[in-house]
């Protein structure tokens, strides 16, 4: 199971050769997810497990009217709202995946910070 805390959401288009564009910040606590990135998109969700055994991550990103991703997705004049689905290992501190967001490719590396304060 993911740990509650802070976790470093870093993302890039894998047409970026310079590394990691951006960042957002995530927190969970008991199963849920909010975060939000410095350009204004929030996104909320939640933990759960696949059949196999393996760990899905289901997300809700809300893009602001006009945003544009990195991934090529454009939101129209009242903005967007994308699922997305991905799987991360619930036990690494860091790691690297490549995610479909809004129809293209994005290159997601996960941080684990630390934990919430009491």
């Amino acid at each position: 199971m993911f740990r509650n805390g802070i976790y470093k959401v870093f993302y890039r288009s894998p047409l970026d050769n310079f590394g990691f564009s951006d960042h957002a910040l995530a927190v969970l606590r008991d199963g849920q997810i909010m975060g939000s990135d410095r350009l204004g998109a929030v996104f909320t969700g939640g933990p759960g497990i696949v059949a196999a055994g393996g760990h899905a991550v289901t997300i809700e990103l809300a893009v602001p009217p006009g945003g544009e991703l990195i991934s090529g997705f454009k939101a129209g004049p009242t903005g967007a709202s994308l699922t997305i689905n991905t799987d991360f290992d619930p036990i690494q501190d860091t790691q690297v995946k490549m995610v479909d967001i809004g129809g293209g490719p994005v290159e997601v590396q996960l941080v684990y910070l630390g934990p919430l304060p009491e």
